[in-house]
């Protein structure tokens, strides 16, 4: 029955192994109690004592588990089959029994040993009356006692090297934590370098892209100009056919024009009326700006074609030669006034000439404007060669010099890592 004081290895009930929440917060209360000295008397355990409550026998053993001089722990608990209430508690010394081996396969360190296999306890049950009894009492320990520490001071002796290495996981904790925060510092540093140069590299393309795009405006531009020019030449051409009629205006020296455009249209109109071809022949340029300063103007017949050999010898079937050396030519020079002057002017042709060489001028003009076109178009393409060949050597430079500025900075971010790293104790 519950109320039956039986044997003292029984508990009857339902047996309940290892400390409950409750347990744990009692003893939690226990240990903020204040410690008795140790001259007081205090009153030992013994079987028959009776209290009003299990927490009451509780008090009492964990008050003279301090006089005495060790530390208790809940070991058992019975409860009643019928309703569940709790009819029986084992109050042990906490260093009752053996430590159970770790079944973790390797332990890097091991706790201090806290349990000697102690038998000291006592056994308290309910009655039915409602009082608790002690019904089993061992006073006698297996080790040394401390009487006069309270609780919290015993369980720190019992395990100085735990919280000796709470102190020092503690501090590499402090140690670390300043060390992150270094590292944290001049990583955040480093990534700020590299987005300002980034920026400054950014900016500098963008000027590179707006050089070239305003370069290549300007030479299509140019292109334009050129093309009105030739209008221009054409309809100077039919203006002067309008003015001249079937009449022939012949070139003399002192005869003046508003560009070498005009001359040019001049003369070659007078070729056409005459009989012969005109060709534009060689110029003379400032060594200051490179402006032409004066521009010879000749018949087609000019000259003497230069032998021609083939890889395999002399060529078997020869073009027509069409020069024969005719001296037939005007001068043209720029003066101070900006206007083209005729400074020379040869009538004579060494060749009959042939007014109906209408055909053959055309032909001429079409291939004389393709060559302006093509040198038109070969100048541009040049000059833009020579603005993306300097814009992109001006860039591999700034790039160059952005990672030089980079590499010194991270290189001073190294060196107070280092110097950082030297400074702090090693373990």
């Amino acid at each position: 029955t519950e109320g039956r004081v039986g044997d003292e290895n029984d508990m009857g009930g339902s047996s309940v192994e290892g400390g409950q929440s409750q347990d744990d917060k009692m003893n939690e209360e226990l240990s903020e109690k204040e410690v008795i000295p140790v001259g007081e008397p205090i009153n030992e355990p013994f079987v028959g004592q009776e209290f009003e409550s299990e927490a009451a026998a509780h008090a009492f053993y964990n008050t003279y588990a301090t006089h005495v001089g060790f530390v208790i722990r809940v070991s058992k608990l019975s409860r009643s089959r019928r309703d569940g209430t709790a009819i029986g508690r084992a109050l042990v010394c906490n260093k009752e029994g053996y430590r159970m081996p770790d079944k973790r396969e390797k332990v890097v360190r091991q706790r201090a040993e806290t349990r000697v296999g102690c038998r000291a306890m006592i056994l308290v049950r309910k009655m039915n009356s409602g009082k608790w009894v002690i019904t089993k009492c061992v006073k006698e320990h297996t080790h040394p006692l401390t009487p006069g520490k309270g609780r919290k001071d015993l369980i720190f002796e019992q395990y100085p090297n735990e919280h000796d290495k709470i102190r020092e996981l503690s501090q590499q904790l402090a140690v670390e934590k300043k060390r992150a925060a270094t590292y944290k510092t001049h990583l955040e540093m480093v990534f700020e370098h590299i987005e300002e140069h980034n920026q400054s590299l950014s900016k500098k393309i963008q000027d590179i892209v707006g050089s070239v795009r305003e370069f290549e405006s300007r030479e299509k531009e140019n292109l334009e100009s050129d093309e009105e020019a030739g209008e221009f030449e054409n309809s100077a051409r039919e203006s002067l056919d309008i003015g001249v009629g079937d009449g022939v205006v012949e070139p003399y020296e002192g005869m003046e024009f508003d560009s070498e455009e005009a001359a040019k249209v001049f003369y070659d109109e007078y070729a056409r009326k005459v009989g012969f071809v005109m060709r534009v022949m060689s110029c003379r340029r400032s060594e200051v700006d490179g402006r032409i300063l004066a521009r010879r103007f000749g018949c087609n017949k000019e000259g003497y074609c230069l032998s021609i050999r083939g890889k395999l010898g002399q060529v078997r079937k020869p073009r027509a030669s069409t020069r024969g050396g005719c001296k037939a030519m005007i001068l043209v020079k720029l003066d101070k006034l900006g206007k083209w002057v005729v400074t020379r002017f040869v009538r004579d042709h060494n060749h009959p000439l042939v007014v109906s060489a209408r055909e053959a001028r055309k032909k001429m003009d079409d291939k004389d404007k393709k060559i302006q076109e093509l040198t038109a178009e070969l100048r541009n393409e040049k000059r833009l060669c020579t603005l993306y060949q300097e814009q992109l050597f001006a860039f591999m430079k700034d790039v160059e010099d952005h990672n030089a500025q980079i590499s010194k900075k991270v290189q001073a971010v190294l060196i107070n890592l280092k110097e950082i790293e030297n400074q702090e104790p090693k373990p």
